[in-house]
């Protein structure tokens, strides 16, 4: 096996093509060798392997490790240089040479343990009581809204089961740090398996009444926690976090869906029947027909307040239980991820959970959501809420629509180092812009609309783009290439 030996580093990492050749131990150890020799505790040093470690003691090589190639001896002009003018060895936790050479041993505690874009959470202590959240500070990041909102309900239902955290950073700082207990206890998914028909009614019970006591706060309107406007978290929602907002009721709601469900039906009249050569009185009973099947859907669209407190996305990866109370019970130690909470209709509750293990056993949703209501009147009510929400899915998710940012913009990044070449990139939607989500757009470019070779490249094949054209005249919407004739030949440059 090639010796490779970071340029950068001058180290070859355990976890690396390169390993330290195993030679079986022959040699007879001194008696103080034998007397001092310990194992290595990694209890202090989280991540470390012993075995990848090259053990002396006495200075005196014990067990079957040699050297690392290229790791000692350096000079000492070398040594001075890495100390004198330190080199960055990690660019997420600013390690650097003189570090690496004047630790002393060190090993953070401090581990990665989950990331989402521009954002993490960091584990403080090997399966230590807390960790850390370092965020951007976007009012429009989910997180955000999760912290707010668990600040709310230990205002409102102290005695409900919540992660304890602490939130550093002002309105106006670039980043925001919070310090988050670790919830107790496991999740449903992860254990709900071995417990007993018993248990599991335990667990059911108190979810139930926990349920039961954030739906009894209310408002007038939809929104969030907060007061600002909040995204919808089951119709138009094609990126997981809600792309269009609610608005303050219902009409409002159906207003901001509107676009996407119009166009998801013109949509297929076109491809079915040749919109392109289609004439405009034909283009006219289309649009005449489509509104007509719009206004009914959002008439037959359930409506009424007062609007409770929703989850939003209450599922068994996010639900902790533990039998370690004085009752040696079954119960909710924590509920986290409110990060699509607000106050919503009473239904919305229902249809955004997932807990088929729980309802398979013990029930149906509506002992848990909605005491008094049945699994029909659900579904009948499921019955005018779903044409909507598949109307909008048609004409208003990722693929036919557009985001900004857009991940238009990538800066890669140079490799990690030389003996592990990797290089991610950071992108456009990751420096803290407010994400927006855009049904009538710009779908116009300079490239040629008769390269058909070409087309696949593109977001929007040909056919597509001459639908969204007309489609934004529909909504007097102008491109911003309005000037250009895009069906006219292109020009050739000599």
């Amino acid at each position: 096996m090639s010796e490779t030996i970071c340029s950068k580093c001058g180290h070859v990492g355990s976890s690396s093509d390169v390993k330290p050749e195993v030679e079986v131990e022959r040699t007879k150890l001194p008696r103080r060798v034998m007397r001092d020799k310990i194992e290595f505790d990694n209890t202090y040093h989280p991540g470390v392997d012993g075995s990848d470690l090259v053990h002396e003691v006495h200075s005196m090589r014990v067990g079957e490790r040699k050297l690392y190639p290229g790791a000692i001896p350096f000079t000492s002009i070398e040594i001075s240089e890495a100390r004198g003018n330190p080199k960055p060895l990690c660019h997420n936790c600013g390690w650097t040479t003189q570090q690496e050479l004047d630790s002393g041993g060190y090993t953070s505690r401090l581990k990665v343990m989950y990331l989402r874009k521009n954002s993490a959470i960091w584990e403080l202590g090997s399966n230590g009581p807390w960790m850390l959240k370092d965020e951007p500070n976007n009012g429009n990041s989910a997180w955000h809204t999760d912290y707010t909102a668990q600040q709310f309900l230990r205002k409102e239902k102290p005695n409900l089961p919540l992660v304890e955290m602490h939130k550093f950073g002002g309105p106006d700082d670039k980043f925001h740090f919070t310090i988050m207990a670790r919830a107790k206890g496991s999740t449903i998914g992860t254990i709900w398996h071995t417990l007993t028909r018993e248990q599991k009614n335990d667990v059911f019970q108190d979810l139930k009444h926990c349920v039961k006591e954030w739906r009894q706060i209310t408002r007038p309107h939809m929104q969030r926690v907060d007061g600002s406007e909040l995204r919808d978290p089951i119709i138009g929602n094609c990126d997981g976090r809600g792309c269009i907002k609610t608005g303050r009721d219902e009409e409002e709601w159906l207003e901001n869906l509107t676009p996407a469900m119009r166009k998801g039906f013109l949509w297929l009249l076109w491809i079915r029947n040749n919109g392109s050569g289609a004439d405009q009185c034909t283009r006219a009973s289309w649009v005449e027909e489509v509104d007509e099947k719009v206004s009914q859907m959002k008439a037959n669209f359930p409506r009424g307040g007062p609007y409770v407190l929703t989850h939003g996305d209450l599922h068994e990866e996010n639900i902790f239980i533990s039998d370690e109370n004085e009752e040696k019970k079954f119960k909710v130690t924590a509920i986290i991820d409110w990060e699509l909470a607000g106050f919503l209709p009473w239904w919305v509750e229902f249809f955004c959970s997932d807990l088929p293990d729980i309802m398979e056993i013990l029930g149906d949703g509506q002992d848990i959501f909605h005491p008094g209501y049945s699994t029909e009147d659900l579904e009948k009510l499921w019955k005018t809420v779903s044409p909507v929400k598949d109307s909008w899915q048609d004409g208003g998710n990722h693929t036919f629509s557009s985001h900004k940012p857009d991940e238009s913009n990538r800066w890669h990044r140079p490799p990690f180092c030389a003996c592990k070449p990797y290089a991610q990139e950071y992108r456009d939607a990751d420096l803290g812009l407010a994400p927006k989500h855009l049904d009538i757009f710009d779908v116009d470019s300079t490239d040629s609309e008769d390269d058909e070779k070409d087309d696949g490249w593109k977001k929007f094949p040909k056919q597509e783009r001459s639908f969204l054209r007309w489609f934004n005249e529909l909504n007097n919407y102008k491109s911003k290439k309005a000037g250009l004739d895009l069906d006219s030949p292109p020009l050739t440059i000599r």
